[in-house]
Protein backbone atom coordinates (compact mmCIF):
# COMPACT_ATOMS: atom_id res chain seq x y z
CA UNK A 1 0.00 0.00 0.00
CA UNK A 2 1.57 3.42 -1.02
CA UNK A 3 1.98 5.89 1.64
CA UNK A 4 -0.82 8.94 1.49
CA UNK A 5 0.50 12.34 1.40
CA UNK A 6 -0.02 14.37 4.54
CA UNK A 7 -2.25 17.17 4.25
CA UNK A 8 0.41 19.75 4.53
CA UNK A 9 2.30 18.20 1.79
CA UNK A 10 -1.03 18.32 -0.05
CA UNK A 11 -1.36 21.79 0.82
CA UNK A 12 2.54 22.79 0.09
CA UNK A 13 1.91 20.95 -3.68
CA UNK A 14 -1.46 22.75 -4.11
CA UNK A 15 0.19 25.98 -3.09
CA UNK A 16 3.62 25.40 -5.70
CA UNK A 17 0.90 24.34 -8.37
CA UNK A 18 -0.91 27.37 -8.03
CA UNK A 19 1.60 29.76 -7.96
CA UNK A 20 3.20 27.94 -11.08
CA UNK A 21 -0.04 28.11 -13.69
CA UNK A 22 -0.38 31.97 -11.88
CA UNK A 23 3.33 32.34 -13.34
CA UNK A 24 2.30 30.81 -16.65
CA UNK A 25 -0.84 33.03 -16.83
CA UNK A 26 0.90 36.06 -16.34
CA UNK A 27 3.84 35.28 -18.89
CA UNK A 28 0.76 34.51 -20.98
CA UNK A 29 2.07 30.48 -21.53
CA UNK A 30 -0.48 27.98 -22.12
CA UNK A 31 -0.84 26.05 -19.17
CA UNK A 32 -0.95 22.10 -20.41
CA UNK A 33 -3.36 20.18 -19.78
CA UNK A 34 -2.35 17.64 -17.66
CA UNK A 35 -0.95 19.85 -15.33
CA UNK A 36 -4.62 21.12 -14.43
CA UNK A 37 -5.81 17.72 -14.46
CA UNK A 38 -3.23 16.84 -11.99
CA UNK A 39 -4.28 20.29 -10.07
CA UNK A 40 -7.69 18.54 -9.57
CA UNK A 41 -6.64 15.49 -8.67
CA UNK A 42 -4.82 17.32 -5.74
CA UNK A 43 -7.71 19.36 -5.27
CA UNK A 44 -9.96 16.37 -5.03
CA UNK A 45 -7.34 14.10 -2.78
CA UNK A 46 -7.10 17.27 -0.65
CA UNK A 47 -10.94 17.47 -0.05
CA UNK A 48 -10.31 13.22 0.85
CA UNK A 49 -7.71 14.29 3.30
CA UNK A 50 -10.11 16.93 5.04
CA UNK A 51 -13.21 14.71 5.20
CA UNK A 52 -11.04 11.29 6.89
CA UNK A 53 -9.48 13.78 9.10
CA UNK A 54 -12.88 15.15 10.15
CA UNK A 55 -14.24 11.84 10.59
CA UNK A 56 -11.10 10.37 12.39
CA UNK A 57 -11.30 14.10 14.63
CA UNK A 58 -15.40 13.15 14.92
CA UNK A 59 -14.76 9.30 16.64
CA UNK A 60 -12.10 10.73 18.92
CA UNK A 61 -14.13 12.69 20.13
CA UNK A 62 -17.39 10.50 20.58
CA UNK A 63 -14.97 7.96 22.11
CA UNK A 64 -13.81 10.31 24.48
CA UNK A 65 -17.20 11.34 25.74
CA UNK A 66 -18.03 8.19 25.78
CA UNK A 67 -14.90 7.22 28.08
CA UNK A 68 -15.62 10.50 30.26
CA UNK A 69 -19.66 8.65 30.43
CA UNK A 70 -17.87 5.47 31.60
CA UNK A 71 -15.19 7.01 33.92
CA UNK A 72 -18.09 8.57 35.92
CA UNK A 73 -20.23 5.19 35.98
CA UNK A 74 -16.78 3.32 37.56
CA UNK A 75 -16.48 6.35 39.68
CA UNK A 76 -20.10 6.14 40.80
CA UNK A 77 -19.89 2.16 41.29
CA UNK A 78 -16.34 2.41 43.33
CA UNK A 79 -18.20 5.21 45.39
CA UNK A 80 -20.96 3.39 46.17
CA UNK A 81 -18.91 -0.07 47.03
CA UNK A 82 -17.04 2.79 49.15
CA UNK A 83 -19.87 3.71 50.96
CA UNK A 84 -20.54 -0.18 51.78
CA UNK A 85 -17.49 -0.52 53.12
CA UNK A 86 -18.15 2.09 55.61
CA UNK A 87 -21.36 0.78 56.46
CA UNK A 88 -19.99 -2.86 57.35
CA UNK A 89 -17.85 -0.82 59.33
CA UNK A 90 -20.28 0.81 61.11
CA UNK A 91 -22.12 -2.54 61.51
CA UNK A 92 -19.27 -4.12 62.89
CA UNK A 93 -18.23 -1.30 65.25
CA UNK A 94 -22.09 -1.34 66.54
CA UNK A 95 -21.56 -5.07 67.51
CA UNK A 96 -18.11 -4.78 68.83
CA UNK A 97 -19.87 -2.18 71.17
CA UNK A 98 -22.98 -3.93 71.67
CA UNK A 99 -20.67 -7.36 73.16
CA UNK A 100 -17.94 -5.32 75.10
CA UNK A 101 -15.56 -6.46 72.19
CA UNK A 102 -12.27 -4.59 70.89
CA UNK A 103 -11.20 -7.68 68.61
CA UNK A 104 -12.61 -9.59 66.41
CA UNK A 105 -10.31 -12.31 64.84
CA UNK A 106 -10.88 -14.46 61.15
CA UNK A 107 -8.48 -16.50 59.46
CA UNK A 108 -7.54 -13.68 57.03
CA UNK A 109 -7.34 -10.53 59.70
CA UNK A 110 -9.04 -9.12 62.30
CA UNK A 111 -11.20 -6.25 63.35
CA UNK A 112 -10.13 -3.33 66.29
CA UNK A 113 -12.27 -1.20 67.73
CA UNK A 114 -10.35 1.84 67.81
CA UNK A 115 -11.13 4.92 70.45
CA UNK A 116 -12.33 8.07 68.32
CA UNK A 117 -9.71 10.82 68.63
CA UNK A 118 -11.31 14.58 70.61
CA UNK A 119 -13.60 16.61 68.25
CA UNK A 120 -13.54 19.94 69.20
CA UNK A 121 -17.13 21.27 69.84
CA UNK A 122 -17.85 25.47 69.53
CA UNK A 123 -20.39 26.06 72.25
CA UNK A 124 -20.41 30.05 71.46
CA UNK A 125 -18.11 31.42 68.90
CA UNK A 126 -18.52 35.11 70.59
CA UNK A 127 -16.88 33.80 73.63
CA UNK A 128 -13.70 32.56 71.97
CA UNK A 129 -10.80 35.06 72.35
CA UNK A 130 -10.10 36.54 69.31
CA UNK A 131 -6.62 35.70 69.31
CA UNK A 132 -8.04 32.48 67.95
CA UNK A 133 -9.15 34.05 64.63
CA UNK A 134 -6.88 35.02 62.39
CA UNK A 135 -5.41 38.32 61.25
CA UNK A 136 -5.68 40.42 59.84
CA UNK A 137 -9.61 39.09 59.37
CA UNK A 138 -11.31 39.20 56.12
CA UNK A 139 -14.41 39.82 55.48
CA UNK A 140 -15.20 37.95 58.35
CA UNK A 141 -12.44 36.42 60.68
CA UNK A 142 -12.41 32.73 61.03
CA UNK A 143 -11.51 30.66 63.33
CA UNK A 144 -8.56 28.26 63.97
CA UNK A 145 -10.11 25.31 65.23
CA UNK A 146 -6.80 23.50 64.69
CA UNK A 147 -5.03 26.27 67.55
CA UNK A 148 -8.10 25.81 69.56
CA UNK A 149 -8.24 21.92 69.99
CA UNK A 150 -4.70 21.72 70.41
CA UNK A 151 -4.81 24.29 73.69
CA UNK A 152 -7.73 22.61 74.58
CA UNK A 153 -6.08 19.36 74.59
CA UNK A 154 -3.36 20.81 76.15
CA UNK A 155 -4.95 21.46 79.20
CA UNK A 156 -6.27 25.49 78.67
CA UNK A 157 -9.66 26.63 78.85
CA UNK A 158 -11.09 28.29 76.33
CA UNK A 159 -14.13 29.85 76.35
CA UNK A 160 -16.85 29.17 74.37
CA UNK A 161 -15.06 26.10 72.61
CA UNK A 162 -14.86 22.46 74.51
CA UNK A 163 -13.41 18.76 73.39
CA UNK A 164 -15.92 15.94 72.87
CA UNK A 165 -15.21 12.49 72.73
CA UNK A 166 -14.79 11.02 69.29
CA UNK A 167 -16.61 8.22 67.48
CA UNK A 168 -15.10 4.54 67.97
CA UNK A 169 -14.04 3.29 64.51
CA UNK A 170 -13.11 -0.09 63.08
CA UNK A 171 -9.79 -0.62 61.75
CA UNK A 172 -9.42 -3.68 59.41
CA UNK A 173 -6.23 -5.49 59.40
CA UNK A 174 -5.48 -8.16 56.54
Amino acid sequence: MARQETLEEIERELLDMAQQIEAAHAEGVDVPHEYVERFHAYLAQRGAKIDRTMALMSRLEDEAAWARKESKLYQLRAQRKEATVERIKEMVRDVMLTFGQTRLEGRGGHFTLIDGQPTLNITDIEMIPREYFNEPPPPQPVLMKDVVKQDLKNGMAVPGAELKDGEPYVRVYR
